[in-house]
Order: C-alpha cells, then sequence, then structure tokens
C-alpha cells in the first residue's frame, strides 16, 4: 500500500469525526470563538511545521496589492463557509451535515471552475459532470425537505445553511486556484488561517463577544486547542502530502468516505440516524462525487 494512502485516511478520520466535534463544542461556546480560537492554533502549528521543513524563509501575507485585494475577498468566502457550516451542523444532525458538504461542495467547485475558467469550460458539458450535477440536486432536496409533510416545517434549516456553506466553499476554491499554482498550498493554509482568525475577532468584538472570549473555561480552550491541532493543521499537513504522493483525484477519494466515517461515528457518540428517504438522499450524493471524480480521471487523461 502507498504511504500516500495512509495519509488520505489519516485525513479522512480527521475531518470524518470532526463535525460530531464542532457540534458538541458549539454547545458550550459560539460558533465565532471557536473558529477563532481553532485558526489561530491551526496558524501557530503550520508556521511551525513549515519553519521546521523548509529552508527558505516564510512567506506571511507577501503579496502584491492587487493578490491581497484577491486574497482578502477569496478568504472572505472561506469565512462564510465557516460560518454557514458551524451553523448548520449546530442546528441540523452532524452525519446529514457532512453527506452535504463532502459530496455537493466539490460539485459546486467543478461546475464554478466549468463556468469561470474558459480553458476548464469545454469539461463541463462533460456527461458525467451533467449527470453528477443532476443527482446533487436530487440528493439535496431528498435530505433537506421532507416530503411527507410539505410545508416551511418540513426544510431543515441547518441543512439549508449547509449547502450554503458548499456554495461559498465552492467560490473559495476557485479563488485558491490561482494561489496554488503560484505558491506552497502549506504556506497558503498558514495565512488563510491568519486571516481567518482576524475576521472572527472582528465579529467577535463586533456582536460583543469579546467578554465571553475572555471568560471561556479552561476545559473549553483546551478542547479548541487540540481541535485546531488536528483539524486546521494537521490535516491540511496529511491532505497535501497525500496529494503529493498520488494524485489529486485519487486523494479526493476522501470526499467520498469522509461522510460514512461521520454517519458512524455519529450513530455511535450523538445516536443520531437517517430516515430512508434521507439514506437515499446521501446514497444519491455519494454516487454524484463518484461521477465526478471519474470526469476528472478522464479529463486528465485526455490532457496528457
Amino acid at each position: 500500500m502507498k504511504k500516500g494512502y495512509y495519509y488520505v485516511l489519516i485525513t479522512m478520520l480527521i475531518w470524518g469525526i470532526s463535525p460530531i466535534i464542532f457540534k458538541s463544542l458549539s454547545t458550550s461556546t459560539t460558533v465565532n470563538i471557536q473558529i477563532f480560537v481553532r485558526t489561530v492554533v491551526g496558524f501557530i502549528v503550520l508556521y511551525t511545521y513549515i519553519k521546521l521543513t523548509k529552508k527558505d524563509k516564510i512567506e506571511i501575507l507577501n503579496y502584491n496589492k492587487k493578490d491581497m485585494t484577491i486574497l482578502f475577498i477569496v478568504v472572505l468566502m472561506f469565512y462564510l463557509y465557516e460560518q454557514f457550516w458551524l451553523n448548520g451542523i449546530k442546528l441540523s444532525q452532524a452525519n446529514l451535515s457532512s453527506f452535504v458538504i463532502s459530496n455537493i461542495a466539490p460539485i459546486l467547485t467543478m461546475t464554478f471552475i466549468g463556468i469561470f475558467i474558459k480553458e476548464e469550460r469545454k469539461h463541463l458539458k462533460s456527461k458525467y459532470r451533467v449527470i453528477s450535477i443532476f443527482l446533487a440536486f436530487i440528493s439535496s432536496m431528498l435530505v433537506v425537505v421532507n416530503f411527507s409533510e410539505l410545508s416551511v416545517d418540513a426544510l431543515d434549516l441547518g441543512l439549508i445553511l449547509v449547502i450554503i456553506a458548499a456554495l461559498f466553499w465552492g467560490l473559495y476554491t476557485l479563488g485558491i486556484k490561482k494561489f496554488f499554482q503560484e505558491s506552497d498550498p502549506l504556506e497558503f493554509c498558514m495565512n488563510t488561517n491568519l486571516l481567518v482568525a482576524l475576521y472572527f475577532l472582528i465579529t467577535i468584538i463586533c456582536v460583543d463577544e469579546f467578554k465571553l472570549l475572555l471568560q471561556i473555561n479552561f476545559k473549553t480552550i483546551f478542547a479548541l486547542i487540540i481541535v485546531g491541532l488536528i483539524a486546521d493543521a494537521f490535516s491540511n499537513i496529511t491532505f497535501f502530502k497525500s496529494i503529493t504522493m498520488l494524485s489529486a483525484v485519487k486523494a479526493n477519494i476522501i470526499f467520498i468516505f469522509t461522510p460514512i466515517v461521520t454517519l458512524l461515528v455519529s450513530a455511535l457518540v450523538l445516536k443520531e440516524g437517517m430516515n430512508m428517504q434521507q439514506i437515499i438522499g446521501s446514497g444519491l450524493a455519494l454516487i454524484a462525487s463518484g461521477f465526478i471524480i471519474y470526469s476528472e480521471t478522464l479529463k486528465r487523461k485526455a490532457d496528457i
């Protein structure tokens, strides 16, 4: 077994368990404080890791004026993604949220890339991508709407927020394409953590949560530091190592199997279940994600 697959497995386990931990932490602190502490820890750990493994000078927000403006907009998309994602998990089930974000977000990413990047536009018409977009839409409807009631109450507000989060994730990944081509991905993640922490610190001050941040108990702050270390730093390291050892397409199998990990752990820890409609919807989401990865494989073979 290639070493890269071990990194894929580690990343998959971290990302699969993370939604359950995020949901559990939302009862002891606010979403804004949770993400602020996590991203500060993520920045510190990634900075230390890069410092220890690279001889070159670390570039902290060392971009020209134009790129810096683009970066602030791109990171704003990530900030909005985190806001909707964490609040969505808080209001809904962790297992369904994971299925939606892990399978819908990559499809939206490929769609945005096909729409906004001219040389990628031809791939958008691929039958596999068309099928994946259609299946993603159907699966979202099955997971979010309770068709047995057909009323406003039948909508799962948490999952609607998660779908909006997937939309912002797609825009974010479209924006980072440029930076990933021109700089070290881990260095970019480090800078992203720094800016996201700044955005959330401003939010904390604006919504009058700064006192809550100062009053946070040791147990919660310790838990947030551990989560930041693992989810916001270590998982980035293992994910990008898997890409360098395998290929981006093979590494992206993480997105297919991550929600299955969440499903199993949430059933054991949070006692969450799914009805038949949601199971079918989640299954379609997995199939849709499989189609998008297969289409990427065909595209890469055609480009060789």
